[in-house]
C-alpha cells in the first residue's frame, strides 16, 4: 500500500509540473508569468489578469463532490479576503483528473449547488462528540450575491487529461516552439524544463518561484541530455539509455565521419578495466580499416580529469594488447602535432583509436580535419568542453562512467 501511495504522490508531482510547463509554453506574451505554489498550486499572471489554479491528479479515485469541496473552500477564502481588503479580483480554476464519476458534476454550477454540495458539511465537536452543520459561506459572511460573483470567476474542470496524454501534449508543444524532433523535445527540452520547474518549486520565497515565459524558454533552450533524477523516476534508466542509443549510436551503415568521444573520469571511482572496455567498444563500432572498407576511419577519445600517470598506464596496457593508436607525439621529446593526430586511418596504417591527451588539443585537431566532425561528450556535473557551433556536439550528463557502456 505504501508503494502505491508513493507512486500516486509521485505522479501527482509530475502532473502538476507538466501542467506548469504546458501553461508556460502556451502563454501569449513573453512577459507573462507562472508562479509555482503561489496563491494556489499554479498562478498565471498576464498583462490583463491573474488566475490561481489548483491542479490535482487522482488516478484511482472516483469523482465525488466531497473530493473537491476542500479545494473550493480555499478558493472561496481567497475571494473573501480580497473582497474584504479591497484587493483586485482574480480568476480561479480547479483542474483535476479522476478515474470516473465526472458526470456527477453539472455543466453549470449555481449558488444553490455551490452551497449545498461544496460549502456545507458536518463537523464533529471535540468536547461532546456531537455533529454540527457548518456552512462555510456563513462563516465568511458571504451573501448569495457574493457567491454569484465568485462563480463568475471560478472554473471547475474535472475532465482533465490523463498523465500520459498531458505529457504528449507537452512534447507536441515543445516541438512547435523549438522546431525540434520528438526525441529532442523529450530528452533535451522537457528534461531541462522539468529540472527548471523542480528547482524553482523548492525555493522559499514566492518571488523566486515565479518565472516568465521568456526566462523559461531561455533556461530550457540547452541541447544537453541531463542526468535528472526526477526524469529517471518517470522514465527508467534502461528505457532512456535505449532511446539515446537508438537516436545516436545505432546504425547499419556507419558513415566515415571523424568522431570525438569525450569522457569524464571520476577519480573517486577510477577503473582502468572499464576505461579499456569503453575503448574497445568504440574501436569495434566506430573504427573501420579493412581493405573492404572504401573509406576507412577511426575515432578520437579524450578522458577528462584523468591523471597523467593513469593515462600513461592506459597507453601501456593498450600497447601491450596490440591496440594500434596514436596521440599526436611522433617521437620521444617531440612537441604535439595536430597534423599527426589528425592523420587519416587507412588500410596500411590500420589505426584503431586516436588518443587526445589534453582538452586544448581538440580544437587544434578539428582545424586540421576536412571531413564531417561529430562530438559526443559524456560529463558528470558540468559540460567541460564547449566546442564550436559549426560542429555536431551531443552533450550527455551521466551518473557514472559505466552508463556509457549501456548507451553506446
Amino acid at each position: 500500500m505504501k508503494d502505491r501511495n508513493a507512486v500516486s504522490t509521485l505522479k501527482g508531482y509530475f502532473y502538476q509540473f507538466d501542467f506548469s510547463i504546458l501553461q508556460l509554453l502556451s502563454l501569449d506574451n513573453m512577459a507573462d508569468k507562472v508562479t509555482i505554489e503561489g496563491i494556489e498550486d499554479i498562478d498565471i499572471t498576464t498583462i490583463d489578469s491573474k488566475t490561481a489554479i489548483q491542479c490535482k491528479y487522482y488516478e484511482g479515485t472516483e469523482y465525488n463532490h466531497s473530493e473537491i469541496a476542500e479545494a473550493i473552500k480555499y478558493l472561496l477564502m481567497d475571494f473573501s479576503e480580497r473582497k474584504n481588503n479591497g484587493s483586485k479580483k482574480i480568476n480561479y480554476m480547479l483542474y483535476g483528473y479522476y478515474l470516473k464519476g465526472q458526470e456527477k458534476l453539472p455543466d453549470i454550477i449555481d449558488v444553490s449547488f455551490l452551497k449545498s454540495k461544496f460549502l456545507t458539511h458536518k463537523h464533529k465537536k471535540k468536547d461532546t462528540g456531537e455533529f454540527q452543520i457548518v456552512k462555510e459561506y456563513e462563516q465568511l459572511n458571504l451573501t448569495d450575491k457574493d457567491l454569484e460573483d465568485f462563480l463568475t470567476l471560478v472554473k471547475v474542470d474535472v475532465n482533465a487529461q490523463k498523465l500520459e496524454q498531458q505529457l504528449q501534449d507537452v512534447y507536441s508543444k515543445i516541438t512547435k516552439v523549438f522546431k525540434c524532433t520528438t526525441f529532442e523535445a523529450e530528452h533535451y527540452y522537457y528534461n531541462n524544463a522539468l529540472k527548471t520547474i523542480k528547482n524553482i518549486a523548492i525555493c522559499e520565497k514566492q518571488s523566486e518561484r515565479e518565472i516568465s515565459k521568456k526566462e523559461f524558454l531561455n533556461e530550457i533552450d540547452k541541447k544537453e541530455i541531463l542526468f535528472n533524477r526526477w526524469f529517471y523516476l518517470y522514465r527508467t534508466q534502461k528505457e532512456i539509455f535505449k532511446k539515446i542509443r537508438k537516436e545516436y549510436f545505432t546504425s547499419l551503415n556507419i558513415a566515415p565521419y571523424e568522431r570525438f568521444f569525450l569522457l569524464e573520469v571520476d577519480q573517486d571511482d577510477f577503473n582502468l578495466v572499464l576505461i579499456k572496455d569503453l575503448i574497445y567498444i568504440i574501436i569495434k563500432k566506430w573504427s573501420k580499416c579493412s581493405k573492404r572498407e572504401q573509406h576507412p576511419f577511426c575515432s578520437y577519445i579524450y578522458f577528462h580529469n584523468i591523471l597523467e600517470k593513469q593515462l600513461i598506464m592506459l597507453k601501456k596496457e593498450l600497447y601491450r594488447e596490440n591496440v594500434n593508436f596514436i596521440d599526436g607525439f611522433p617521437f620521444l621529446g617531440a612537441d604535439f602535432y595536430a597534423e599527426t593526430l589528425s592523420l587519416p586511418a587507412t588500410h596500411e596504417n590500420k589505426l584503431q583509436i586516436k588518443i587526445i591527451n589534453d582538452m586544448h588539443m581538440i580544437d587544434d585537431v578539428i582545424e586540421k580535419i576536412h571531413q564531417r566532425v561529430e562530438i559526443y561528450q559524456f560529463y558528470k556535473n558540468e559540460v567541460f568542453y564547449m566546442g564550436s557551433d559549426n560542429v555536431k556536439h551531443v552533450k550527455m550528463q551521466i551518473e557514472k562512467l559505466d552508463n556509457i557502456k549501456e548507451i553506446i
